[in-house]
C-alpha cells in the first residue's frame, strides 16, 4: 500500500514536471510566432526568442547622410501605423557602416530597440523597407510585436525590375506612383517605362504635336481611348521614382 502510494506520488510529481515544461516550451514557442515571410528572402535572417514591442511612440535617430529615408520613416510610421515619432519611446536608428556592399544592410532587432546599418542610402532604404514589411505581417490591430533578429541581406541580381505597358493601356500618374511604391517595397531598382507604340503614343513632344493629339487616341468598343503625359508628368514621375531608388 506504502510502495504504491510513493509510486502515485512520484508519478504525479513527474507529471507536475512534464506540463511545467510543456508549459515553459509553449511560452517559447509564443515568442516565436512572429511571421518572418519577408519578400524577397534575406541572405542572413538569426531569429531569437525574445520580442520588440511597437507602441504608439517610438523616436528615430539618424545620421545626416540619410535624413530623406529617416523623414521617410517617419511618415510611414505616421500615415500607415499611426505611430508617433519624437524624443519619447523606444529608438530606430540608422546608421552608416563599413564593409556594406552598395546595397546590402544590416537590421538588428533587440528588445529595446531597432538598428539598421548600411554603407550606403541605398543599404538604408532597403532596411526600412524590411522592418515595414515586418510590422505589417506582425500587425495585430493596434499592437505591433517583432521578433529580436538580426538580418545581414543584400541583393543577388543588380537588374531588378519590372515592365509597365502604358500604351496599349493608359494609367494615371497616381497608379504609376502607387506602382513604383509597390517596386520599391520589394527592392526593385529599375522600371521599364513602355510608352510608344501603334497603340497610344503617350509622350509629348514639342517639335511633333499630332503624335499626342492623334497618335495617344484610338478607336475601341467604348468609343475614343487614350491618354498622355505631360513633360513635366514625365519629370515628376521620374523625380518620384529617383527618390524610391529606382531607375
Amino acid at each position: 500500500m506504502i510502495n504504491k502510494f510513493i509510486l502515485s506520488t512520484v508519478n504525479i510529481f513527474y507529471a507536475i514536471i512534464l506540463l511545467a515544461l510543456i508549459s515553459i516550451s509553449c511560452s517559447n514557442n509564443e515568442l516565436k510566432k512572429c511571421n518572418t515571410n519577408i519578400i524577397p528572402l534575406p541572405k542572413e535572417m538569426n531569429i531569437k526568442n525574445q520580442n520588440f514591442e511597437l507602441n504608439k511612440s517610438i523616436s528615430i535617430k539618424y545620421d545626416d547622410l540619410f535624413e530623406v529615408e529617416g523623414e521617410f520613416l517617419e511618415r510611414i510610421l505616421s500615415d500607415q501605423f499611426n505611430i508617433n515619432t519624437g524624443q519619447n519611446g523606444k529608438l530606430i536608428s540608422l546608421k552608416k557602416g563599413n564593409n556594406y556592399i552598395k546595397e546590402g544592410y544590416q537590421l538588428k532587432i533587440n528588445r529595446n530597440d531597432i538598428s539598421i546599418e548600411a554603407s550606403s542610402i541605398e543599404g538604408i532604404f532597403y532596411g526600412i523597407q524590411t522592418l515595414i514589411q515586418l510590422m505589417e505581417l506582425n500587425r495585430h490591430e493596434n499592437n505591433i510585436v517583432l521578433p529580436t533578429c538580426k538580418i545581414n541581406d543584400s541583393p543577388s541580381f543588380k537588374h531588378r525590375g519590372m515592365l509597365l505597358d502604358c500604351c496599349r493601356h493608359f494609367f494615371d500618374k497616381k497608379v504609376i506612383k502607387k506602382y513604383i511604391d509597390l517596386l520599391s517595397q520589394y527592392k526593385m531598382n529599375k522600371l521599364h517605362w513602355h510608352l510608344t507604340e501603334d497603340q497610344g503614343w503617350r509622350i509629348a513632344i514639342d517639335k511633333y504635336p499630332k503624335l499626342t493629339s492623334i497618335g495617344s487616341q484610338r478607336k475601341d468598343s467604348s468609343g475614343s481611348y487614350g491618354g498622355y503625359y505631360t513633360k513635366e508628368d514625365i519629370k515628376e514621375i521620374v523625380d518620384y521614382a529617383k527618390n524610391k531608388h529606382i531607375e
